[in-house]
């Protein structure tokens, strides 16, 4: 454990399909906010693996039963929602997202974001490698759900909620 790494950080970066293992940990009484020597939250590094299965659900649940802190951030100032914005991890950001309200400065965090993930995504040429193509083509889908996310903020805030 030379790094900070506990076993839940472990689970986290390594056992992507055994979320039903994670939950179990969680209720349990394993720290999703336990940070390691970088600062990283056990969250954090579930929500910037690309292949981690989260959903909106149950992000919501463990903010509300567990304490789930969005807001944590690593050692380089990055939140979990920066963390999966920049790993480009769809599964992470969809989870995120519906949950960040009253967390973090969103506007701030989005638009950094979504200027380089538009660079990402604009890269040309198109590389041959196909796990490189998957990532650009997740960097589009993070571009169109920030764009939307963004928007829906907006209107939130000319409706007055």
């Amino acid at each position: 454990m030379k790094m900070g790494t506990r076993a839940i950080h472990i689970l986290c970066r390594y056992g992507f399909p055994y979320i039903d293992i994670l939950q179990a940990l969680v209720d349990n009484g394993a720290a999703l906010n336990l940070q390691d020597n970088y600062g990283f939250s056990a969250f954090a590094i579930m929500a910037s693996h690309p292949y981690v299965q989260l959903s909106a659900d149950l992000v919501s649940k463990w903010i509300h039963e567990h304490g789930l802190d969005l807001s944590i951030k690593t050692n380089l100032g990055a939140t979990p929602l920066v963390n999966a914005i920049a790993s480009q991890s769809l599964h992470g950001l969809s989870a995120i997202l519906p949950n960040i309200a009253g967390h973090v400065d969103l506007s701030a965090e989005l638009d950094s974001a979504k200027i380089k993930l538009q660079e990402i995504a604009n890269l040309k040429p198109i590389p041959e490698d196909l796990h490189a193509l998957a990532r650009l083509a997740n960097a589009r889908q993070i571009v169109d759900l920030l764009e939307a996310r963004c928007s829906q903020q907006c209107l939130r805030t000319l409706a007055g909620r």
